[in-house]
């Protein structure tokens, strides 16, 4: 069980949007459940990605490969 403690989402400006990326993240949800915290990355097909657990403080890096 992983629970996320914060979230933090940058986006991109106007003009590096102009650019196109392999993979488009067209939305994102995080949701409570009996578990924890669940986090759903929505995009045009399923994205190849990395999960990295740091801590201290306490966080979680997913890394989509070309998003």
């Amino acid at each position: 069980c992983t629970i996320l403690t914060g979230t933090a989402f940058a986006q991109k400006t106007a003009l590096a949007s102009q650019t196109t990326a392999a993979y488009t993240i067209s939305g994102i949800a995080l949701d409570q459940t009996i578990d924890g915290l669940q986090l759903v990355v929505q995009g045009h097909t399923p994205p190849t990605y990395t999960v990295y657990e740091l801590f201290d403080p306490m966080r979680i890096v997913l890394d989509i490969t070309d998003a």
